[in-house]
Order: C-alpha cells, then sequence, then structure tokens
C-alpha cells in the first residue's frame, strides 16, 4: 500500500504544483521573507507527500524481503543492488527519453502510474485498492496531461505561440502584443524581439572593433538576433554554439523573420555543444568570440565565466583576434562585477569595457580583450578612421539596429574606459574559477536579487565604477568628446529611471545637440519628441 499512495500522490503531484504556483506563475513578489515563505510553502505541499511516501518504499521493501525467510544478508544487499542501479539509470531515461517524448508531465504520469500500478501487479494491493486506483490513478495522469507547461499571462494578453518540451527543459515563445520573447522553464528569459536593436549591437560591436573579420564564433544563440548582426559585416564564417536543441528549433523557426534567417545562411555553422569545452579542445581559431548575454549565477551558467573558460577562448583566438563577454549588470552585484572582470583581466591583462546600451535601470556591459593581451586601444588593424568606416557602412540596416549607429559617433558613446589588471581592486579581488566558483557560491541569494534592485550593479555604484575607468590614450579630442557624450547620456537614462524626469530631459536633449544631426533625426524622428530619454 505505500508504494500504491506513493504512485497516486506522484499522480497527484502536477495539479497540486499547477494550483500552488497559481498557473506556474512567480512566487511572491514581495519581500524576502514572503518569497522563502511561498517556497516552502509550495515545496511542502506539491512535492513532500509523495516523495516521503516514495521514500518508505524501500524499508518497506526490506522487511517484506527479509520477512519469508530469506537470509537478510542475501535479500538486502539484492535490494539496495537494485536501487542503486535504478537511481543512476532512471533519470538518465527520464531526462533523454521521457522527457522529450512524454514532456513533463507526460513523464511523471507515467511514473506514477508505474507505481501505483507495480502492487497490483505483484498482488499486494486489498480488493479496494484493484477496483479505484487504476480507475482514480488514469484520472490523475489524463488530468496531468492537460495542465499548462508555462505561464500565460492572459491579463496582459500573453498568448502561448510555440512550445518544445526537451532533455534542458521547456522552451517557449510567448508574444504579448508585437513582443515575441523566448523563454526556457517559464522564466529564464533567453531574448525577445522587443529589445531586437540592442540585441544585434552586441554582435555589431566587437565586429566593428575587429577591422576585418573573417571568422566569429557567437557563445549563446538564444532568439539568433544578436549573431544576425555578423551577416552585414562581410564576415566568411559565422559559428553559433547552442546547447539546447530547442532553442536552435526556435531561432531556426519562429525567430527567423527576426533573425534574417540566419541559420539559413550557408555561412552559418551551428554546433550543439557546450561551448566552453569545444573551444578548449578545438584547433579552429576565430577573429572574434562573442560571449552570449548570460545570466552569471544561472545553473551551469557560472563556469562561462571562470578563469580556465577565459583562457579556452584565448587559445582559440586567430593572432589579432579579440573576445568580446557580455555581462548583464542588472542581475549582477557590484561585488560580482569586480570578480567576473579580475578573473577576466587575469587571461587578458589589457581590456576595454562597452556600454551595450543605454537602458540605465537594465545595463549591459561588455568586457574587450586581445589575443595578444594588449590593450583595445583603437589603433592598428582597428584604427579609428577603420572603425568609422565601417560603422557608417552599417546606416542601411538601421531599421533593426540602435539609432545611435546613424553614424559612427554613436559607437563611440558606447565606449566607457580602460581596464588593466595593475589597479589595486583588482588584486585585491577575488577570482571565478573551477575549483573556487564564487559567482555559483554567491548565486545561492540570487533568486531573491529579483526582488530587490538595490542588490544589481545599476545607479551609483555603476556609474562609480565606470567613472574610475583608465581613459584611453588613442583617442583623439573628437573621439573622447563622443565617449564623454556616451558617459551623460547614461546618467540621463538613470535620472529618468530615478523619477528625475525634468533634469534627464535637460540632460538629454543638451547631449543629443551636441551630437551629429544623424543621431539626432534618428533619435528624436522626424519631430523632436519625448523619445530622447529611453
Amino acid at each position: 500500500m505505500t508504494i500504491l499512495r506513493a504512485g497516486l500522490l506522484v499522480l497527484a503531484t502536477p495539479a497540486s504544483f499547477v494550483f500552488l504556483t497559481r498557473g506556474l506563475a512567480e512566487l511572491a513578489d514581495g519581500s524576502r521573507g514572503d518569497y522563502v515563505l511561498d517556497l516552502v510553502r509550495v515545496c511542502s505541499l506539491a512535492f513532500a507527500p509523495a516523495a516521503v511516501c516514495a521514500g518508505m518504499a524501500l524499508p518497506v521493501l526490506i522487511a517484506l524481503a527479509t520477512a519469508g525467510g530469506r537470509p537478510a544478508p542475501e535479500a538486502i544487499g539484492s535490494l539496495l543492488a537494485w536501487n542503486t542501479a535504478g537511481s543512476v539509470v532512471g533519470p538518465l531515461v527520464a531526462t533523454f527519453a521521457l522527457f522529450p517524448w512524454l514532456g513533463v508531465w507526460g513523464t511523471t504520469a507515467a511514473l506514477g502510474l508505474g507505481l501505483a500500478v507495480l502492487p497490483l501487479l505483484a498482488g499486494r494491493g486489498t480488493s479496494r485498492a484493484l477496483i479505484f486506483s487504476p480507475v482514480l490513478g488514469i484520472a490523475l495522469a489524463a488530468h496531468a496531461l492537460t495542465l499548462p507547461r508555462v505561464h500565460v499571462d492572459n491579463a496582459r494578453g500573453e498568448e502561448l505561440v510555440w512550445l518544445r518540451e526537451g532533455a534542458h527543459g521547456i522552451v517557449s515563445a510567448l508574444r504579448e502584443g508585437p513582443t515575441l520573447r523566448l523563454a526556457l522553464d517559464n522564466s529564464y528569459v533567453l531574448g525577445g524581439t522587443g529589445s531586437r536593436g540592442d540585441a544585434r549591437v552586441l554582435g555589431h560591436l566587437p565586429l566593428l572593433l575587429h577591422g576585418a573579420p573573417r571568422s566569429v564564433a557567437f557563445l549563446g544563440l538564444g532568439t539568433g538576433i544578436t549573431a544576425s548582426a555578423a551577416l552585414e559585416h562581410g564576415v566568411e564564417e559565422i559559428t553559433a554554439f547552442e546547447l539546447v536543441p530547442e532553442v536552435a528549433e526556435a531561432a531556426r523557426t519562429v525567430f527567423a523573420p527576426e533573425n534574417g534567417h540566419v541559420l539559413d545562411d550557408p555561412r552559418v555553422r551551428l554546433i550543439a555543444d557546450d561551448a566552453r569545452s569545444h573551444l578548449a579542445s578545438t584547433e579552429r581559431r576565430y577573429d572574434v568570440v562573442v560571449g552570449d548575454l548570460v545570466v552569471p549565477w544561472r545553473r551551469g551558467e557560472s563556469s562561462l565565466f571562470t578563469r580556465e573558460h577565459f583562457a579556452g577562448v584565448r587559445r582559440a583566438l586567430a593572432p589579432g583576434g579579440l573576445f568580446c563577454q557580455w555581462l548583464p549588470l542588472y542581475q549582477m552585484s557590484e561585488e560580482e562585477l569586480r570578480i567576473v572582470a579580475a578573473t577576466f583581466l587575469d587571461v587578458f591583462p589589457e581590456a576595454s569595457v562597452w556600454r551595450g546600451d543605454f537602458v540605465a535601470y537594465l545595463p549591459v556591459l561588455g568586457l574587450v580583450g586581445r589575443a595578444d593581451g594588449a590593450a583595445l586601444a583603437p589603433e592598428g588593424p582597428a584604427g579609428i578612421d577603420e572603425v568609422d568606416r565601417r560603422t557608417a557602412a552599417l546606416t542601411g540596416t538601421l531599421a533593426l539596429d540602435s539609432r545611435y549607429l546613424a553614424h559612427p559617433a554613436g559607437l563611440w558613446l558606447h565606449y566607457a574606459g580602460q581596464l588593466s589588471a595593475n589597479e589595486p581592486w583588482v588584486r585585491a579581488a577575488r577570482r571565478n574559477t573551477q575549483d573556487l566558483p564564487w559567482l555559483e557560491l554567491l548565486g545561492a541569494r540570487a533568486p531573491l536579487r529579483e526582488r530587490a534592485e538595490s542588490d544589481g550593479c545599476v545607479g551609483e555604484p555603476l556609474l562609480r565604477f565606470l567613472d574610475g575607468l583608465a581613459a584611453p590614450q588613442a583617442l583623439d579630442a573628437e573621439h573622447e568628446r563622443w565617449r564623454a557624450l556616451g558617459r551623460e547620456l547614461f546618467e540621463a537614462s538613470w535620472l529618468a529611471s530615478a523619477g528625475d524626469d525634468e533634469h534627464a530631459r535637460t540632460m538629454a536633449f543638451d547631449v543629443l545637440e551636441r551630437l551629429p544631426p544623424e543621431i539626432r533625426a534618428s533619435v528624436l524622428g522626424p519631430t523632436a519628441g519625448e523619445e530622447a530619454v529611453r
């Protein structure tokens, strides 16, 4: 009866979990205490009963096996051997066979039915159980198959347009008005069309800085929008790494109109593998490697910010090649930013820092280093004139790109400054390595960070960090002026997000007045308006 009850409770788990999470909505968006209490409530009510009852099965089986006169060592040893084998094989079968075939709720229903039927087949059920448990089990399994697998907010007009389940999780595409977003496991947003222009800038910027890239690798594909920027640079080969096959399928189909059908381009090579291990072992060399905008504290992703990974990327760079790693500062603390920067400088002793956008409450920062370890000053093969010429050539694609790239000055607005391994704070900072994964350890509090904006490296902490960067020596007066205007534009955006609209508007329009007319027209449109402050 214990195993029978465990099976029925497993079958009831999907319905109870969906009910307790209000249709798979995120947990309490209140204080940290509210979040923890909500987490305990859901886990204790949805999962604990089935887990406790299933956990009692082994002691019950041992008692039954030894009650019939069979030698205890032999009986216990046999059961433990089968239990160990099941513990090894079960997760592999469920993850790589059942999940892609049946999905998460179908797999749960199949396992629950298996547990419920097992004692009946062994003749251990009572007459009532023999009559009612199969009916109840089938009813619960059928109900589980009708449950939602992602949360769709109907009040906001969301619509589920695409969904796939696989070994890595549930990948879905949801539409809200004109915006389409890609999500993994109902919560991790991998990108969307709402930030299409900024996403392409993350691809444009490192390619522009190289000067003459022939091969480029993108560590992470997502929607494919960032990688699609490479199509505009005349590169000969584009390699896109994507660990989740369903994400690549979404990029190839659902997001193809937004990414220019990048995966159908003959220059593009898709590698369904872990980029970290592949780069560490491949003999192929790349002119540019772009680290996608991933969340450092998410499961498994802190390894993409280790010293070993950065060293593997440097090894995979061709002579004169460069690596750009983008960081979502709104999902990182100031301490974590310093850990990543210091770790990066261990491999690239001189690096430059670039803004990915001017949305100060959701800031994106890029660390750029060269294969030769030199500072990424705009000189030599990627001289200022060449960078400006290549930027000007992009103006024909502005329908998909940042409004600030309407003129070469827009690129230098993104330039924040230089980092050196000789800085005192760099020497004192911890390093993120495979042996000491500080980002993963500090990430234990990360789910709570989403409910505490003060923990993100935004606002004054970020401005202090950027103001502490060294000024580049290779810029002439005009380009240095553009760099300084980028800092003012970023501050204006932060003032707007902090509620100081009047001051922010005045500062933003003042900056735009000092920028080339092409950028003013691109930002403000045919007539001046309120769009200057993003």
